[in-house]
Protein backbone atom coordinates (compact mmCIF):
# COMPACT_ATOMS: atom_id res chain seq x y z
CA UNK A 1 0.00 0.00 0.00
CA UNK A 2 1.63 3.34 -1.09
CA UNK A 3 2.77 5.69 1.37
CA UNK A 4 2.05 3.78 4.31
CA UNK A 5 -1.71 4.41 4.06
CA UNK A 6 -4.05 2.10 5.43
CA UNK A 7 -7.25 1.39 4.70
CA UNK A 8 -10.49 0.00 6.88
CA UNK A 9 -13.65 0.38 7.92
CA UNK A 10 -15.00 2.94 11.09
CA UNK A 11 -16.48 1.33 13.78
CA UNK A 12 -19.65 3.54 15.22
CA UNK A 13 -17.60 4.97 17.64
CA UNK A 14 -15.84 6.65 14.95
CA UNK A 15 -18.70 8.26 13.06
CA UNK A 16 -18.28 11.33 14.84
CA UNK A 17 -15.40 11.82 13.88
CA UNK A 18 -15.98 11.19 10.15
CA UNK A 19 -18.68 13.06 10.38
CA UNK A 20 -16.06 16.52 11.40
CA UNK A 21 -14.03 15.21 7.83
CA UNK A 22 -16.81 15.15 5.41
CA UNK A 23 -17.27 19.04 6.28
CA UNK A 24 -13.93 20.00 6.30
CA UNK A 25 -13.44 18.59 2.95
CA UNK A 26 -14.45 20.01 -0.82
CA UNK A 27 -16.24 17.11 -1.82
CA UNK A 28 -18.13 16.43 1.59
CA UNK A 29 -22.11 16.71 1.85
CA UNK A 30 -24.68 15.39 4.09
CA UNK A 31 -25.35 12.38 1.40
CA UNK A 32 -21.97 10.83 2.82
CA UNK A 33 -22.85 11.51 6.69
CA UNK A 34 -23.15 8.91 8.97
CA UNK A 35 -26.47 9.91 10.23
CA UNK A 36 -28.03 10.31 6.94
CA UNK A 37 -26.43 6.72 5.86
CA UNK A 38 -27.86 5.41 8.60
CA UNK A 39 -31.59 7.01 8.66
CA UNK A 40 -32.01 6.70 4.86
CA UNK A 41 -30.73 2.77 5.57
CA UNK A 42 -33.94 2.54 8.22
CA UNK A 43 -36.48 4.20 5.75
CA UNK A 44 -34.83 2.14 2.22
CA UNK A 45 -34.46 -1.58 4.47
CA UNK A 46 -30.33 -0.78 3.13
CA UNK A 47 -27.23 -1.03 4.58
CA UNK A 48 -24.05 1.16 4.70
CA UNK A 49 -20.56 1.10 6.10
CA UNK A 50 -17.82 4.08 5.72
CA UNK A 51 -14.49 3.35 4.08
CA UNK A 52 -11.47 5.24 4.88
CA UNK A 53 -8.06 5.99 4.18
CA UNK A 54 -5.59 6.75 7.09
CA UNK A 55 -2.28 8.17 7.44
CA UNK A 56 -1.19 8.03 10.93
CA UNK A 57 -3.48 9.59 13.23
CA UNK A 58 -5.21 11.06 10.47
CA UNK A 59 -7.97 10.42 8.14
CA UNK A 60 -7.02 10.96 4.44
CA UNK A 61 -9.61 10.25 2.42
CA UNK A 62 -13.10 8.03 2.48
CA UNK A 63 -16.32 6.79 1.30
CA UNK A 64 -19.68 6.33 2.90
CA UNK A 65 -21.11 2.72 1.19
CA UNK A 66 -24.65 2.78 0.63
CA UNK A 67 -25.69 -0.98 -0.41
CA UNK A 68 -28.04 -3.88 -0.72
CA UNK A 69 -27.51 -7.69 -1.04
CA UNK A 70 -27.90 -8.83 -4.35
CA UNK A 71 -27.54 -12.85 -5.61
CA UNK A 72 -24.30 -11.58 -7.09
CA UNK A 73 -22.73 -9.72 -3.70
CA UNK A 74 -23.27 -5.95 -2.38
CA UNK A 75 -24.58 -3.56 -4.27
CA UNK A 76 -23.35 -0.04 -4.00
CA UNK A 77 -25.60 2.46 -5.77
CA UNK A 78 -26.60 5.86 -5.67
CA UNK A 79 -30.60 6.12 -5.13
CA UNK A 80 -33.41 8.26 -4.81
CA UNK A 81 -32.82 10.85 -1.65
CA UNK A 82 -28.95 10.04 -2.11
CA UNK A 83 -28.14 11.74 -4.41
CA UNK A 84 -24.23 11.73 -3.46
CA UNK A 85 -22.45 8.83 -2.51
CA UNK A 86 -18.69 9.33 -3.67
CA UNK A 87 -15.39 9.62 -2.61
CA UNK A 88 -14.13 12.35 0.13
CA UNK A 89 -10.99 13.48 0.17
CA UNK A 90 -8.63 15.26 2.41
CA UNK A 91 -8.43 19.64 1.76
CA UNK A 92 -4.02 19.60 1.18
CA UNK A 93 -2.62 22.56 2.06
CA UNK A 94 -0.05 23.21 -1.67
CA UNK A 95 0.24 25.99 -3.90
CA UNK A 96 0.55 23.72 -6.32
CA UNK A 97 -2.58 21.81 -8.50
CA UNK A 98 -0.16 18.92 -9.60
CA UNK A 99 0.72 18.30 -6.31
CA UNK A 100 -2.96 18.53 -5.36
CA UNK A 101 -3.54 15.90 -8.07
CA UNK A 102 -1.21 13.61 -6.90
CA UNK A 103 -1.95 13.03 -3.27
CA UNK A 104 -5.63 12.97 -3.90
CA UNK A 105 -4.75 10.20 -6.60
CA UNK A 106 -2.41 8.49 -4.24
CA UNK A 107 -5.80 8.40 -1.94
CA UNK A 108 -8.20 7.36 -4.61
CA UNK A 109 -5.64 4.27 -5.70
CA UNK A 110 -5.86 2.76 -1.72
CA UNK A 111 -9.67 2.42 -2.16
CA UNK A 112 -9.89 1.34 -5.43
CA UNK A 113 -7.84 -1.77 -3.68
CA UNK A 114 -11.03 -2.07 -1.70
CA UNK A 115 -13.79 -1.06 -4.25
CA UNK A 116 -12.89 -3.56 -7.09
CA UNK A 117 -13.23 -6.35 -4.34
CA UNK A 118 -15.63 -9.15 -5.36
CA UNK A 119 -17.69 -8.92 -2.51
CA UNK A 120 -19.19 -5.93 -4.13
CA UNK A 121 -20.66 -6.70 -6.79
CA UNK A 122 -21.25 -3.58 -8.43
CA UNK A 123 -19.62 -0.13 -7.46
CA UNK A 124 -21.77 3.17 -8.98
CA UNK A 125 -20.22 6.55 -6.91
CA UNK A 126 -21.93 9.76 -7.48
CA UNK A 127 -19.36 12.35 -6.89
CA UNK A 128 -19.61 16.42 -6.31
CA UNK A 129 -17.98 18.29 -8.74
CA UNK A 130 -15.23 19.11 -6.95
CA UNK A 131 -13.60 15.93 -7.83
CA UNK A 132 -12.62 16.86 -10.72
CA UNK A 133 -9.90 13.80 -11.65
CA UNK A 134 -11.17 10.88 -12.42
CA UNK A 135 -8.20 9.35 -14.39
CA UNK A 136 -7.36 7.31 -11.66
CA UNK A 137 -10.80 5.47 -11.90
CA UNK A 138 -10.59 5.46 -15.94
CA UNK A 139 -7.01 3.91 -15.92
CA UNK A 140 -8.50 1.24 -13.69
CA UNK A 141 -11.11 -0.03 -16.42
CA UNK A 142 -13.74 1.76 -14.88
CA UNK A 143 -16.37 3.66 -16.79
CA UNK A 144 -17.68 7.65 -15.89
CA UNK A 145 -20.88 8.86 -16.64
CA UNK A 146 -21.92 12.75 -16.51
CA UNK A 147 -24.25 14.06 -14.27
CA UNK A 148 -25.18 17.90 -13.66
CA UNK A 149 -26.90 20.01 -11.63
CA UNK A 150 -26.62 23.88 -10.64
CA UNK A 151 -25.19 25.53 -7.88
CA UNK A 152 -25.82 29.26 -7.16
CA UNK A 153 -23.78 31.26 -4.90
CA UNK A 154 -25.96 32.56 -2.39
CA UNK A 155 -23.32 34.80 -0.57
CA UNK A 156 -23.98 37.49 -2.52
CA UNK A 157 -27.75 38.18 -3.09
CA UNK A 158 -27.16 41.58 -5.08
CA UNK A 159 -25.01 40.07 -7.66
CA UNK A 160 -27.22 36.71 -8.06
CA UNK A 161 -30.09 39.12 -8.28
CA UNK A 162 -28.62 40.75 -11.26
CA UNK A 163 -27.63 37.47 -13.06
CA UNK A 164 -31.02 35.71 -12.55
CA UNK A 165 -33.34 35.75 -15.36
CA UNK A 166 -35.38 38.85 -16.28
CA UNK A 167 -38.50 36.29 -15.97
CA UNK A 168 -38.12 34.73 -12.88
CA UNK A 169 -37.35 38.51 -11.51
CA UNK A 170 -40.38 39.09 -12.40
CA UNK A 171 -42.67 36.16 -11.41
CA UNK A 172 -40.54 36.92 -7.50
CA UNK A 173 -41.84 40.66 -7.80
CA UNK A 174 -44.98 40.36 -8.86
CA UNK A 175 -45.77 37.16 -5.88
CA UNK A 176 -43.98 39.75 -3.32
CA UNK A 177 -46.79 42.40 -4.64
CA UNK A 178 -49.08 40.18 -4.00
CA UNK A 179 -48.62 38.92 -0.95
CA UNK A 180 -47.00 35.46 -1.08
CA UNK A 181 -44.70 34.93 1.69
CA UNK A 182 -42.15 32.37 2.65
CA UNK A 183 -43.08 30.26 5.76
CA UNK A 184 -40.96 28.02 7.84
CA UNK A 185 -42.76 25.12 9.10
CA UNK A 186 -42.15 21.17 9.80
CA UNK A 187 -46.03 20.69 8.59
CA UNK A 188 -44.26 17.06 6.98
CA UNK A 189 -48.28 15.99 6.33
CA UNK A 190 -48.58 19.82 4.03
CA UNK A 191 -45.07 19.09 2.25
CA UNK A 192 -45.96 15.28 1.32
CA UNK A 193 -49.38 16.21 -0.02
CA UNK A 194 -48.11 18.76 -2.53
CA UNK A 195 -44.49 16.19 -3.00
CA UNK A 196 -47.03 13.25 -3.82
CA UNK A 197 -49.21 15.45 -6.36
CA UNK A 198 -46.03 16.94 -8.41
CA UNK A 199 -44.78 13.30 -8.86
CA UNK A 200 -47.95 11.73 -9.64
CA UNK A 201 -48.01 14.68 -12.16
CA UNK A 202 -44.79 13.38 -14.23
CA UNK A 203 -46.11 9.49 -13.90
CA UNK A 204 -43.87 8.43 -10.56
CA UNK A 205 -44.80 7.55 -7.62
CA UNK A 206 -43.14 9.21 -4.53
CA UNK A 207 -39.85 8.29 -3.06
CA UNK A 208 -41.39 6.62 0.35
CA UNK A 209 -44.83 6.30 1.43
CA UNK A 210 -45.72 8.58 3.92
CA UNK A 211 -44.95 7.63 7.50
CA UNK A 212 -41.82 6.09 6.25
CA UNK A 213 -40.72 9.63 4.25
CA UNK A 214 -41.79 11.37 7.19
CA UNK A 215 -39.26 9.19 9.76
CA UNK A 216 -36.50 9.57 7.42
CA UNK A 217 -37.05 13.64 7.90
CA UNK A 218 -38.08 13.61 11.52
CA UNK A 219 -34.59 11.32 12.13
CA UNK A 220 -32.67 14.02 10.10
CA UNK A 221 -34.34 17.06 12.02
CA UNK A 222 -33.29 15.31 15.03
CA UNK A 223 -30.04 16.38 13.77
CA UNK A 224 -30.77 20.06 13.05
CA UNK A 225 -30.06 19.26 9.55
CA UNK A 226 -32.83 19.61 7.59
CA UNK A 227 -35.85 22.19 6.99
CA UNK A 228 -39.31 22.43 5.12
CA UNK A 229 -39.89 25.74 3.34
CA UNK A 230 -43.33 26.46 2.15
CA UNK A 231 -44.24 29.65 -0.20
CA UNK A 232 -48.17 30.37 1.11
CA UNK A 233 -50.72 32.71 -0.27
CA UNK A 234 -51.79 35.72 1.24
CA UNK A 235 -54.69 33.75 2.71
CA UNK A 236 -52.04 31.27 4.00
CA UNK A 237 -52.46 28.58 1.21
CA UNK A 238 -49.64 26.39 0.60
CA UNK A 239 -48.73 26.53 -2.97
CA UNK A 240 -45.18 25.26 -3.27
CA UNK A 241 -42.33 23.45 -0.96
CA UNK A 242 -38.89 21.80 -0.67
CA UNK A 243 -37.13 20.46 1.62
CA UNK A 244 -33.50 21.86 2.16
CA UNK A 245 -30.43 20.03 3.43
CA UNK A 246 -27.70 21.60 5.45
CA UNK A 247 -24.56 21.21 8.14
CA UNK A 248 -21.24 23.07 8.87
CA UNK A 249 -20.29 22.11 5.48
CA UNK A 250 -20.72 25.47 3.29
CA UNK A 251 -22.96 24.34 0.59
CA UNK A 252 -26.45 23.06 1.15
CA UNK A 253 -29.26 21.30 -0.84
CA UNK A 254 -32.06 21.50 -2.39
CA UNK A 255 -32.99 17.88 -1.12
CA UNK A 256 -37.05 17.20 -2.53
CA UNK A 257 -39.78 19.88 -3.83
CA UNK A 258 -43.28 20.13 -4.70
CA UNK A 259 -46.15 22.23 -5.98
CA UNK A 260 -49.78 22.63 -6.63
CA UNK A 261 -50.31 21.70 -10.18
CA UNK A 262 -53.35 24.49 -9.73
CA UNK A 263 -51.04 27.46 -8.91
CA UNK A 264 -48.03 26.85 -11.23
CA UNK A 265 -48.38 29.49 -12.92
CA UNK A 266 -48.27 31.85 -10.06
CA UNK A 267 -44.48 31.95 -10.12
CA UNK A 268 -44.88 30.21 -6.50
CA UNK A 269 -41.76 27.49 -7.08
CA UNK A 270 -39.24 30.77 -8.41
CA UNK A 271 -40.48 32.86 -5.55
CA UNK A 272 -39.69 29.92 -3.18
CA UNK A 273 -36.74 29.13 -4.39
CA UNK A 274 -35.39 32.97 -4.16
CA UNK A 275 -36.76 33.37 -0.71
CA UNK A 276 -35.21 29.84 0.49
CA UNK A 277 -31.93 31.47 -1.18
CA UNK A 278 -32.25 34.57 0.97
CA UNK A 279 -32.71 32.89 4.50
CA UNK A 280 -29.97 30.22 3.85
CA UNK A 281 -28.25 33.76 3.15
CA UNK A 282 -28.73 34.70 6.63
CA UNK A 283 -28.09 31.54 7.97
CA UNK A 284 -24.56 32.04 6.68
CA UNK A 285 -24.26 29.56 4.20
CA UNK A 286 -22.34 30.42 1.01
CA UNK A 287 -23.95 27.90 -1.87
CA UNK A 288 -27.16 25.93 -2.35
CA UNK A 289 -26.80 22.76 -4.80
CA UNK A 290 -30.15 22.48 -6.72
CA UNK A 291 -30.23 18.91 -7.22
CA UNK A 292 -29.69 17.71 -10.55
CA UNK A 293 -30.07 19.48 -14.33
CA UNK A 294 -30.38 16.23 -16.59
CA UNK A 295 -34.04 16.66 -17.65
CA UNK A 296 -34.61 19.23 -19.75
CA UNK A 297 -37.74 20.96 -18.73
CA UNK A 298 -36.63 21.10 -15.31
CA UNK A 299 -32.62 21.78 -15.81
CA UNK A 300 -34.32 25.13 -17.82
CA UNK A 301 -36.21 25.87 -14.91
CA UNK A 302 -32.70 25.95 -12.73
CA UNK A 303 -30.92 27.50 -15.14
CA UNK A 304 -32.78 30.65 -14.44
CA UNK A 305 -31.30 32.06 -10.93
CA UNK A 306 -27.96 32.31 -11.98
CA UNK A 307 -26.10 29.64 -10.59
CA UNK A 308 -23.30 27.94 -12.14
CA UNK A 309 -23.99 24.42 -14.15
CA UNK A 310 -21.32 21.69 -12.80
CA UNK A 311 -20.47 18.54 -14.12
CA UNK A 312 -20.89 15.97 -11.45
CA UNK A 313 -19.06 12.55 -12.50
CA UNK A 314 -20.39 9.07 -12.01
CA UNK A 315 -17.81 6.40 -11.57
CA UNK A 316 -19.16 3.04 -12.27
CA UNK A 317 -17.46 -0.47 -12.29
CA UNK A 318 -19.16 -4.61 -12.03
CA UNK A 319 -17.12 -6.65 -10.32
CA UNK A 320 -18.95 -9.66 -10.12
CA UNK A 321 -17.51 -11.59 -13.20
CA UNK A 322 -21.34 -13.35 -12.79
CA UNK A 323 -23.07 -10.13 -13.48
CA UNK A 324 -20.61 -8.94 -16.27
CA UNK A 325 -21.21 -12.38 -17.90
CA UNK A 326 -25.23 -11.78 -17.13
CA UNK A 327 -24.91 -8.05 -18.74
CA UNK A 328 -23.61 -9.35 -21.61
CA UNK A 329 -25.89 -11.48 -22.41
CA UNK A 330 -28.43 -9.30 -21.60
CA UNK A 331 -27.00 -6.78 -24.03
CA UNK A 332 -26.71 -9.48 -26.58
CA UNK A 333 -30.60 -10.23 -26.32
CA UNK A 334 -31.58 -6.57 -26.45
CA UNK A 335 -29.97 -5.65 -30.02
CA UNK A 336 -32.05 -8.01 -32.02
CA UNK A 337 -34.68 -7.36 -30.35
CA UNK A 338 -34.01 -2.95 -30.22
CA UNK A 339 -33.19 -3.76 -34.28
CA UNK A 340 -36.94 -5.36 -34.78
CA UNK A 341 -38.53 -2.93 -33.03
CA UNK A 342 -36.64 -0.43 -35.28
CA UNK A 343 -37.69 -2.16 -38.42
CA UNK A 344 -41.60 -2.51 -37.95
CA UNK A 345 -41.64 1.26 -36.56
CA UNK A 346 -40.16 2.01 -40.05
CA UNK A 347 -42.87 -0.21 -41.57
CA UNK A 348 -45.03 1.23 -39.96
CA UNK A 349 -44.20 4.58 -40.89
CA UNK A 350 -44.03 3.99 -44.44
CA UNK A 351 -47.79 2.28 -44.42
CA UNK A 352 -48.87 5.85 -42.50
CA UNK A 353 -47.10 7.87 -45.23
CA UNK A 354 -48.55 5.50 -48.48
CA UNK A 355 -52.39 6.12 -46.29
CA UNK A 356 -51.49 9.84 -46.71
Amino acid sequence: MAANYRLRYLDEGEFERWDRFVDESDQGSIYSKSYFLRALCNAACTQFRILTVWKGQEIFGGVGLHFKKSRYGYDVHRRGLLYYNGLVLKNFETKYPSKLIDKHNEVIGVMLEELENRMYAVVQLSNRHTLRDTRMFTWNGWGVWPQYTYEVPIYDLDKLWDKAEQNVRRLITRCDREGMKLWIDDDFAAFYALHKVTYERKGLSPHFPLERFKALYEALKAKDCCQIFFAVSLEGKPLAAQIVLFTDHPVTHTWVAGADPDYLRTGASAFLRWKVFEELNKRGFAYNDLTDAMEERVAKFKSQFGGNLVFCPIVHRVNSPLLRVRNRIYDNLGRPFSYMMNKLSNLKRTEDNGAD
